[in-house]
């Protein structure tokens, strides 16, 4: 399958922080056909969750007109593959809304489980 987007580190200095202290974080995910931006896709500290703060997470967030084209799955499927391989990581989680029927079916796609429901969020592993 042709790659439909374009990936490169975000802009925000939250973003640049992760990424020089980690080494991995979010891509902004960009269309090929305008140069727009899509959304964001990569691996970071989800560091929102204290209690999940010390897990690397797969995440995907997409603007709705990128929804339903199969956007999500390639850019966490590279990110995945990249996590798992050039960075070594063991596992890696995505932290879920229990309605995002879309983003479950994305986690399961990666090969992604059901490993704990918190409070008002999955907890997906690999």
């Amino acid at each position: 399958m042709a790659r439909r987007t374009r990936r490169r580190r975000p802009r925000s200095s939250h973003g640049r922080d992760h990424w020089a202290a980690h080494g991995h974080g979010l891509f902004a995910a960009e269309s090929r056909e305008d140069g727009s931006l899509l959304g964001f896709v990569g691996v970071a500290y989800p560091t929102f969750l204290p209690e999940l703060a010390h897990r690397p997470e797969l995440g995907w967030r997409l603007a709705r007109r990128a929804w339903g084209r199969g956007l999500a799955t390639e850019g966490a499927t590279a990110a995945r593959d990249w996590a798992l391989g050039e960075l070594g990581m063991p596992d890696l989680i995505s932290i879920i809304h229990p309605e995002n029927a879309a983003s479950r079916r994305v986690a399961e796609k990666l090969g992604l489980t059901l490993e704990a429901r918190l409070e008002l969020l999955e907890v997906w592993a690999l």
